[in-house]
Order: structure tokens, then C-alpha cells, then sequence
């Protein structure tokens, strides 16, 4: 129900936002009341709803839909306990970084025009509270995830799973041209460059260049593990 209502429910007009809002924030607390109530007490949760109960515009709506579908994904796997503990503690303590993590948090959500793209956080947000990743790599995936066309990820994974499949690396570039019978497209491949996604490779033979090649950087190889995970779920 609260999938329907997050992804399908259109505000049809302003009389109804303020209805909708209060609809979705009953069913979303009885959602993470049967599944992980130590969610309920995240710092950010509380502030969502309230903006949910509240909200005046569309611009409002949507921005609040897109931090209800991350709370939503964010409910759907694992969340270590010690590292919501860590967070709760800090927010009663008034600590700065709590703050900060939170504000960039509804910043990027803001800034979204897709539900893919609050579902992709919520699990790059979940790696920060499980530690997989720091706080400098959350940054920096929250920038290449704002940048990134969505367009552009059936292709980067194409490209990862060929990869897997084959077992090659960057270091393996002389191969390529036996290994790899993936299709580039590379106007794609170019924008996956720019944020930082591919590599691109030069093979050379005999003094002749031959064909382009791409290969998955380090955060794009984690960035589709993360997508692969979305997709899951």
C-alpha cells in the first residue's frame, strides 16, 4: 500500500495535498511499526512526516514524496543498529555533523525529478550507516548521482555485468579487443565519463588504434552494485 501510494498517488489539486500527506505519513508509520520500529527514531523521520502533514504546494508534495520513498527503501534491508544509535545520540546531543548529514540528505532529495533516484540514496545511505563507505564517498556518490542520466544506467550495467562475466579489468586493456563484444555507445559512455563512472581505454596494435574502449572506475563498479540492489528490492 504505501509503495502504491508513494509512486502512483497523483495530487490532483492544493485542497488535497495536505489530506495526502496525512494519509501517507498514518500508513508509513504503521509500515515501519510492523517491519523496523528502530527506524521510527532516525532524527530525519520525524521532520518528514511533519513536512508531510504540512505541506502547501506541489513543489512541497514532491519534495516530500521523494524523502518518504528514501525512508521507504531505506526500511526495506539491513540498517545496523549501532549505527542508528550513533546518529539518535547525536541528534539529542545537538551534535553539528547530525545536522549537516540530514540537511544534505533532504538538499539532494530535493533535487530529484524520480523515484529511482531517492531509492538509490536511501541504499548509499544505508552503506554509510553500515560502514561500507565514508562519509567523503557518500558525498561523493550523492554529486555523481545527481549528474547521472538515468537513460544512461541500463548501459553502465551492461557494461559491468560484461565485465563480471568475462573477468576483465583495466589492467587487462590488451585483451579487450578479444574479450568484449559489447556494443559502446558513446555519447552514453562520454556523459558515464564525465561523472566519473567508466574509464576509457586506447588499445594499441602494431602503431594503429583500433576501437574505444570502456571500463567501470571503482565507483562505478560499487554504484551499480548499489542500482543492482534497488532493482532487488
Amino acid at each position: 500500500l504505501l509503495d502504491e501510494l508513494l509512486e502512483h498517488k497523483v495530487v490532483e489539486s492544493y485542497d488535497e495535498i495536505k489530506d495526502v500527506g496525512i494519509d501517507v505519513s498514518e500508513v508509513f508509520l504503521d509500515t515501519f511499526a510492523d517491519g523496523m520500529p528502530i527506524l521510527r527514531d532516525v532524527p530525519i523521520i520525524k521532520s518528514f512526516l511533519a513536512v508531510g502533514k504540512t505541506a502547501k504546494s506541489l513543489q512541497a508534495w514532491f519534495e516530500w514524496k521523494n524523502q518518504l520513498i528514501f525512508l521507504n527503501q531505506l526500511g526495506k534491508g539491513f540498517v545496523d543498529e549501532t549505527g542508528l544509535r550513533k546518529r539518535n545520540e547525536a541528534y539529542k546531543n545537538k551534535e553539528n555533523w547530525i545536522y549537516r548529514e540530514v540537511e544534505t540528505l533532504v538538499v539532494y532529495l530535493s533535487k530529484y525529478t524520480s523515484a529511482e533516484k531517492a531509492k538509490i540514496q536511501a541504499e548509499l545511505y544505508r552503506d554509510l550507516i553500515n560502514g561500507v563507505i565514508t562519509q567523503n564517498q557518500f558525498n561523493e556518490c550523492l554529486d555523481v548521482l545527481l549528474h547521472l542520466f538515468l537513460s544512461d544506467i541500463p548501459h553502465l550495467l551492461e557494461i559491468y555485468q560484461t565485465e563480471k562475466e568475462v573477468g576483465l579489468t583495466q589492467a587487462d586493456w590488451l585483451k579487450f579487443s578479444e574479450k568484449i563484444q559489447t556494443k559502446f555507445n558513446t555519447t552514453t559512455c562520454r556523459r558515464l565519463m564525465a561523472v566519473g563512472l567508466l574509464h576509457q581505454l586506447h588499445p594499441m596494435s602494431f602503431g594503429f588504434s583500433l576501437d574505444d574502449y570502456f571500463v567501470t572506475s571503482d565507483t562505478g563498479k560499487y554504484l551499480c552494485d548499489v542500482i543492482q540492489r534497488c532493482i532487488i528490492a
